[in-house]
């Protein structure tokens, strides 16, 4: 019995983020964020405009097509500082074909909300709760 409890215990965080994710870009309709509506958000894999691989946890376009949305979600209470995980999605997001005569903004979805004041626009399983509900 202590083997399987120990075994599920190394993949529920896993699991966990898994579902994060889905609900991160199943809320972005609803979350209005940037000041902007966005229609239906999806993950997004392949090569970016600089010929590299990546991957991307939600993209979305606005409805009115001028900005494009990226975001990052991140279930894992020892994620990196906010301002350092969004510079690493704006970074790879430049690359995102597509973006010609777009604004990009973005977002992260984390477990709790960063300690101090930042100008990142992170999205808590709270915010999530409540426009899914």
């Amino acid at each position: 019995m202590d083997a399987v409890k120990a075994d599920v215990a190394r993949a529920m965080t896993g699991h966990v983020a898994g579902i994060w994710e889905e609900l991160a870009r199943e809320s972005v309709p609803f979350l209005g964020l940037h000041g902007r509506v966005w229609g239906a958000a999806s993950r997004w894999w392949g090569v970016g405009a600089n010929g590299w691989r990546m991957e991307l946890d939600v993209v979305a376009e606005s409805l009115d097509r001028q900005a494009i949305l990226v975001g990052e979600a991140k279930w894992t209470q020892d994620a990196a500082p906010a301002e350092v995980l969004m510079a690493s999605l704006m970074d790879r997001a430049q690359h995102l074909p597509g973006l010609a005569g777009r604004t990009l903004v973005g977002a992260l979805w984390l477990r709790a909300r960063p300690r101090g004041s930042s100008d990142v626009c992170v999205v808590s399983p709270d915010d999530v709760l409540r426009v899914l509900r």
